[in-house]
């Protein structure tokens, strides 16, 4: 999508912070809004959609690590320690912050929050589907 949005054959592309934020400080791409509640420390000039047209404007960009189903505790336990570890590393969170990637606070990066935050959005996602009768061209 990026290739198309800088190559002129789509007007339009919501992208994560990371993907357009360099971007927009280049002057490469021009930023319309954001759609976090707050503007974002990188892009101060650019307005957030959830204040200006409303919450359900909010979409927030996540990612998580998943295993294996039936992995033991004890290995989600290392991942999660070794995952805790590096996002609290000095260096990740500079680069990170400039390119403007927010780190959920340490007690949003557990296991049953991402599981938490995982169903939220599929009840959330789903809900918009059905709401606007979405289907899949087959």
């Amino acid at each position: 999508a990026m290739t198309d949005l800088m190559g002129g054959h789509v007007d339009l592309f919501f992208g994560t912070p990371q993907s357009v934020v360099p971007l927009v400080k280049s002057g490469e791409l021009k930023a319309y809004g954001v759609t976090s509640k707050t503007k974002l420390e990188q892009l101060p000039n650019v307005e957030s959609f959830v204040k200006v047209l409303g919450p359900k404007l909010e979409i927030l960009y996540w990612q998580a690590m998943y295993a294996p189903a039936g992995t033991s505790e004890a290995v989600i336990k290392t991942l999660n320690v070794a995952m805790q570890e590096a996002v609290s590393d000095p260096t990740i969170i500079k680069t990170w912050d400039t390119e403007g990637f927010f780190i959920y606070p340490k007690e949003m990066r557990t296991p049953a929050a991402a599981n938490a935050l995982l169903k939220s959005e599929i009840v959330r996602w789903g809900q918009v589907i059905r709401d606007n009768n979405i289907h899949v061209d087959q």
